[in-house]
């Protein structure tokens, strides 16, 4: 009996994460260079730095949502070959704390784990903690929070470079 109910509390977690990864890797698209702002402590222009900004719109993706509703959600996006320095941002909308959690489906690592309180932002850069990228493939972001609903804004892109990326 015990092991009936294992199987069936795996098969259900299964879902609840692989489906939202589906439904959410139909919807990634690309970013415009007009939607990205790239961070520079140098204020010079010069042609090779328009150069370098030219190619973005080809070395960057660009994921964004809402994640809302019962205590536990999650959300997906999707990191493709070569652009593993990744740039994510958190906007806390709920009334209590949240907790989140980034992990590869494939491999099952966690790259991080972080509460932001109600009202509050975070952002994590890949680049700060795993300078050659972290692994491509598809990634759950879950969503805890222990006496709320969930309502949490998120947006992130994919780079296949290490400047430190901003999203508007």
């Amino acid at each position: 009996m015990k092991r009936w109910i294992i199987v069936l509390l795996s098969s259900i977690l299964a879902i609840i994460i692989i489906v939202p990864t589906i439904i959410y890797a139909t919807s990634t698209s690309s970013v415009k260079q007009s939607n990205v702002k790239i961070a520079s402590t140098n204020n010079e222009y010069n042609d090779s730095r328009a150069n370098e900004l030219s190619k973005l719109d080809n070395s960057i993706t660009h994921f964004a949502g809402t994640a809302s509703g019962s205590k536990q959600v999650a959300s997906a996006f999707i990191v493709p070959i070569h652009y593993g320095h990744v740039t994510l941002h958190f906007s806390n909308r709920s009334s209590a704390t949240t907790t989140i959690a980034i992990n590869n489906n494939q491999s099952g690592k966690v790259y991080f784990t972080r509460q932001i309180e109600a009202g509050s932002s975070y952002t994590w850069r890949s680049a700060e903690h795993h300078t050659t990228g972290i692994q491509y493939g598809d990634y759950t972001i879950t969503y805890r929070s222990s006496s709320s609903s969930v309502h949490m804004d998120y947006s992130g892109i994919a780079s296949d470079t290490m400047q430190k990326m901003e999203v508007n």
